[in-house]
């Protein structure tokens, strides 16, 4: 199987056996068989076992007596979403569960950072914002992860046809949506997005959200349109965001980033100028970093970080720090 160990999303020992997902009725034993692992999702967090200093996937077993004590739910309705080594995964939602304890306007926000428990699960189990704990997990899990947060958010907004606008049903265990208003079959949609380090002579050029947590800043990037190509799409976002122009744009590597469905297209590109005019509906702010405060931050955080440990991000920056791009 082919993983790459530097990314979050990427390295796994996860199968995603997709022919599986056509079995039908035939998977209902499979989510009572005795090796079978499920998960729980809750309004886009996923349960967790926060029993050890390093959270693990808050796994339920079959025969796990929260299904017998829950109208919420029914171990029949989970959807697969591969084998992990080789146990059969499935989710489940339970957002129709309500945590009187909630702060829902922080649900699904960048700083998220809060937990929920279910007073009939563990007591060391939480549901939790992946994006809040993903740098901390074990990374062999986190490509079962993304899949699982991917298609619990593709599920979630695609309950209608967007074709005709009429209800649509559930088929292949949540991996597709059909209409049998227009007879359309919808399928889950990954956006691709560039992501690119800029440099020019020994510095690189990085940006901050207002969103994002103070002091980080990270790679510009931006979705690509229709019918561009990887490289105009690199000189497309970096010159609206900066006004910067770039040129030798090279493609590096990809990695998955289910917040909540893209394709991370990690490029390098050579900027023509130092002059930044920044965009402030796009970024707070954008500066040339010098190689030597790089490798400063990189090896303690300071005023400012750059990007998290685990995303493409980081990987770019570290590898252009160590002169391996």
């Amino acid at each position: 199987m082919i993983s790459n160990n530097n990314f979050l999303f990427s390295e796994s020992n996860f199968n995603r056996s997709t022919k599986t997902r056509e079995l039908g009725s035939k998977l209902k034993a499979l989510k009572v068989d005795f090796q079978a692992k499920h998960i729980l999702v809750w309004r886009g967090k996923i349960l967790f076992d926060f029993s050890s200093d390093i959270p693990n996937v808050g796994f339920l077993a079959s025969n796990d007596s929260f299904w017998n004590n829950n109208n919420l739910v029914n171990i029949n309705d989970g959807n697969f979403i591969g084998y992990r080594d080789e146990a059969p995964v499935f989710y489940h939602n339970i957002s129709a569960w309500d945590d009187p304890k909630s702060d829902n306007s922080k649900l699904k926000s960048f700083s998220d950072e809060s937990r929920n428990y279910h007073p009939a699960l563990p007591k060391f189990y939480a549901f939790c914002e992946l994006r809040s704990i993903m740098t901390i997990l074990p990374k062999s899990d986190t490509a079962m992860l993304g899949s699982v947060k991917g298609i619990y958010e593709w599920n979630a907004v695609n309950g209608f046809c967007n074709k005709c606008g009429q209800p649509t049903v559930t088929a292949l265990s949540g991996w597709e949506k059909i209409c049998n208003s227009c007879n359309s079959k919808h399928f889950p949609r990954t956006d691709p997005v560039v992501i690119m380090l800029v440099y020019k002579d020994a510095s690189i050029l990085l940006g901050r959200s207002a969103a994002w947590p103070k002091g980080m800043f990270s790679c510009l990037a931006g979705f690509m349109e229709p019918g561009e190509s990887i490289e105009a799409a690199v000189a497309r976002e970096t010159f609206e965001e900066t006004g910067i122009l770039v040129k030798n744009v090279r493609y590096v590597t990809s990695q998955p980033w289910p917040f909540p469905a893209s394709l991370m297209i990690g490029c390098i590109a050579e900027a023509t100028s130092h002059d930044i005019i920044i965009d402030q509906d796009e970024l707070e702010d954008a500066r040339w970093f010098h190689k030597n405060e790089i490798l400063k931050a990189i090896d303690s955080k300071g005023s400012w970080w750059p990007a998290r440990e685990g995303s493409i991000a980081r990987y770019l920056i570290n590898q252009w720090a160590a002169n391996s791009v």
